[in-house]
């Protein structure tokens, strides 16, 4: 393979890698992350073509550009990654082991040698891709692909790491023309080359079986509240139901109604109904966490399946929404007027299946709305336990 084409062989591969992210961010453009691969995949292919014909230790300009180009890339697509797994990128940490590592590049590179630069930069790079690996095993595996992902981040760590070592059994002063007309240099930026591919078709797949998700829950959300539709929030609870009983945790339920909703209709009319209706939705979804589900399971009725929660706390959340709603003003009804709505309370039981616990929660909604509405009623009745079969005992003769 010539230098011409090895030069053009890893560039080739990220620059053509940048322009699809682009394209995938032109139809996502609410995934920042999948703007920040584009981005550091245009730096890595540009500073690519700049070590490959202009690096060299008389250039330190070109050597020190070249490190902080990659060590950008690198940044911003760690950035994106931790961003899509939800998590917060230690940007600062990443930054200031670059930094240091520009410290030792400025410091130690010697004249015609190309071994102090190795030893620094890919010491540096191995330690960010490193921590990068741990952070997103530890919090970001949420499928196959971002196992896949991981691991590539961690052989790409141990590259970078074991670079400087293999450097080191070249005893000899290694000048720029020898490394980059070594088999050694060939075989790296051919390496390089399936690493940086992999990597970019492993987040190529991770970014489209996201877009994939969203599509899927856009079709079981209710397009007024964002909140589950009912067959979608069933199949949920009755996840959470068996995951409970597994896992011997409780789950609580919390049907909930806007009280007199008609009149609100046929007052103020369907649309501000239908604000009302997002008002309520909204400040369930911020007073829930990230492992309950929540359902729009009708016109104005709401379900809330709470995760290891007992009869109490469930209770007291039910109570919290309700105070909080009846204080919310409504856009398009009179500035005079609350709204509030009626909430059944139940904590599921032991081999009790969703539809039971249903329907205790929307017994107790109904009877909190006989009772004169805007109020919380729980279903705390204990469990009726069938009686145990007792073998009969032989009957006694007579004497």
């Amino acid at each position: 393979m010539s230098g011409q084409i090895l030069g053009l062989f890893v560039p080739s591969i990220t620059l053509i890698l940048a322009a699809a992210f682009a394209g995938l961010w032109l139809r996502m453009r609410n995934a920042r992350h999948v703007l920040a691969f584009a981005c550091a995949y245009t730096i890595v292919g540009f500073a690519f073509l700049v070590f490959h014909y202009f690096a060299s230790p008389e250039n330190v300009l070109a050597m020190v550009s070249v490190h902080v180009s990659y060590s950008v890339a690198g940044i911003i697509m760690f950035w994106g990654l931790y961003k899509r797994a939800g998590m917060h990128a230690p940007v600062r940490l990443f930054a200031a082991i670059q930094v240091i590592t520009l410290i030792f590049i400025a410091t130690s590179i010697a004249e015609d040698d190309m071994r102090p630069w190795l030893y620094s930069v890919n010491v540096g790079h191995g330690l960010v891709f490193a921590l990068a690996a741990r952070d997103l095993m530890q919090g970001g595996i949420r499928n196959s692909i971002d196992k896949v992902i991981i691991w590539i981040l961690a052989v790409c760590s141990a590259m970078f790491l074991a670079r400087p070592v293999m450097s080191i059994m070249i005893t000899q002063r290694m000048t720029v023309e020898v490394y980059k007309s070594s088999d050694y240099y060939a075989l790296l930026m051919v390496f390089v080359g399936v690493l940086t591919l992999s990597l970019a078709m492993a987040m190529v797949a991770a970014v489209l079986q996201d877009q994939m998700s969203i599509v899927r829950e856009d079709s079981e959300n209710d397009h007024l509240t964002g909140l589950k539709l009912r067959r979608p929030f069933e199949q949920a609870a009755m996840d959470m139901i068996d995951k409970g009983g597994r896992q011997n945790t409780p789950v609580s339920m919390i049907v909930a109604d806007i009280d007199h909703f008609k009149q609100v209709n046929d007052i103020w009319g369907h649309q501000a109904g239908d604000r009302a209706i997002v008002a309520f939705g909204e400040l369930i979804q911020k007073m829930v966490r990230a492992c309950d589900v929540c359902g729009r399971i009708g016109g104005e009725e709401f379900c809330i399946m709470i995760w290891d929660c007992e009869i109490e706390p469930a209770e007291r959340l039910a109570e919290r929404i309700r105070e909080a709603f009846a204080s919310l003003p409504h856009e398009g009804i009179n500035g005079d007027v609350r709204l509030t709505a009626s909430f059944g309370v139940a904590t599921g039981r032991s081999m009790e299946g969703f539809g039971k616990l249903f329907a205790r929660a929307d017994t107790s909604l109904y009877q909190a709305k006989h009772a004169g509405r805007n109020r919380v009623h729980a279903d705390r009745r204990e469990q009726k336990r069938e009686p145990e079969d007792v073998p009969a005992l032989p009957p006694v003769e007579a004497a």
